[in-house]
């Protein structure tokens, strides 16, 4: 489901994670991937954590994000 006012998709976000050959992306990562800002793309993420489609840890300070299984 796309988000309201963003220029960036949420299936644009996905791919990064599907394009990746490391097991895990932060949101810096991504960020400069997508070309929009950290907090913006955290934002993001956090609301595709609650749909389901992708699942975090926190470790320390750093946030480590990846799709769930069942997405894709």
């Amino acid at each position: 489901m796309a988000h309201a006012n963003q220029q960036v998709s949420d299936r644009e976000i996905i791919a990064q994670f599907e394009a990746a050959a490391a097991p895990y992306l932060t949101a810096s990562e991504i960020a400069e991937s997508v070309s929009i800002s950290r907090q913006a793309t955290h934002k993001r993420l956090m609301a595709l954590h609650e749909e389901g489609r992708i699942a975090r840890k926190k470790t320390g300070r750093t946030v480590g994000w990846w799709l769930n299984s069942s997405d894709g």
